[in-house]
């Protein structure tokens, strides 16, 4: 993720996200979405996304927690080669994280040309059962 500095970033900002409350607990069953803007490599967003993924397997739900990057530039051994590369095995001895649980969409476009309503539609309905982090 880019050395220990960025591995201690990734930390700090995944324990605040946790103790604001975006991290579904046992209880929550809502779908859940995190949406990386400016992604670079996606680093941050996987990261959130798969702990939103370990969350919901503890509460036994099916839906895969969707991963948006939006990002102007290509994609050069990123978060989305994480995810084809991991194995993926609910058994894993670490279950903090899991890649498995990660449904990966990256939008390429200049951050000054998004328009959320028509890049990610869901924004813009009313659901009762879903939650996004930007």
């Amino acid at each position: 993720a880019g050395g220990s500095r960025h591995l201690h970033q990734l930390q700090s900002i995944l324990g605040h996200v946790r103790k604001s409350g975006m991290i579904p607990t046992a209880d929550d069953e809502i779908e859940q979405s995190v949406i990386e803007m400016g992604a670079g490599r996606g680093m941050l967003g996987l990261v959130t996304a798969s702990a939103i993924g370990a969350a919901q397997t503890q509460n036994t739900s099916s839906s895969k927690v969707k991963l948006y990057l939006v990002e102007r530039s290509g994609t050069r051994g990123k978060a989305e080669t994480k995810i084809r590369t991991a194995t993926g095995d609910a058994s894993q001895d670490n279950d903090s994280l899991r890649l498995d649980r990660v449904e990966v969409s990256r939008i390429k476009c200049d951050l000054a040309h998004v328009h959320m309503s028509t890049a990610l539609p869901f924004l813009t309905k009313k659901l009762e059962k879903s939650r996004s982090i930007v």
